[in-house]
């Protein structure tokens, strides 16, 4: 039960890239342990993401259009590094904010068997992995408000100067009519 509820080192970090720059964040995993990597930018400014095996050099995941993503790296037999990269080199002048999350936990399953286990230990295996799979969900669901937040309070910007334009424009209307009507009713005068 123990080595179910033991969670290792926490790391979470808001950076910015300058232009031009590619940002990588290097990290030794241990063998038998689960990493769990997310990250989120701004909306309006993506940039590269990608998550490699420096070891293998192959690329575990990469993010090109996207601002947030969520990756679970299971665990291995032996011991790797791992790479994620986020790379600005395509802008000139502007620089991004990053705020990404890496956590390494121990993988309830590795080198034990079932029949190590008694029934409460199975049931809370259960729990803990049901449990790392509401948390995944949770964090897309709050990437995913933030995101329908933003964009709820940019339309209502929108629609009160929409409205603010409206009223200016009948106002303006209106004084001409009156003007144009009160033109079309004076009387000239004849000498």
């Amino acid at each position: 039960m123990a080595l179910c509820l033991r969670i290792a080192p926490v790391s979470a970090i808001l950076t910015s890239v300058s232009p031009g720059e590619v940002f990588t964040v290097t990290e030794a995993v241990p063998s038998g342990l689960i990493v769990m990597f997310a990250f989120q930018l701004n909306p309006e400014y993506l940039l590269a993401v990608s998550a490699t095996d420096r070891d293998s050099g192959a690329v575990l995941r990469e993010w090109k259009d996207d601002y947030s993503g969520v990756l679970n790296i299971p665990p291995l037999d032996k011991k790797r590094v791992l790479q994620f990269s986020f790379s600005n080199a395509d802008s000139m002048l502007t620089s991004i904010y990053v705020n990404y999350d890496i956590r390494v936990v121990d993988d309830p399953n590795y080198n034990v068997g079932p029949e190590d286990l008694d029934p409460i230990e199975n049931k809370v295996q259960g729990l803990f992995e049901k449990i790392q799979k509401v948390k995944m969900l949770l964090q897309t669901l709050r990437y995913q408000q933030k995101d329908h937040r933003a964009t709820v309070e940019d339309a209502n910007e929108r629609l009160l100067l929409w409205s603010v334009l409206q009223v200016v424009g009948f106002m303006v209307m209106s004084g001409a009519q009156l003007y144009l009507l009160k033109l079309f009713l004076e009387r000239k005068r004849t000498v």
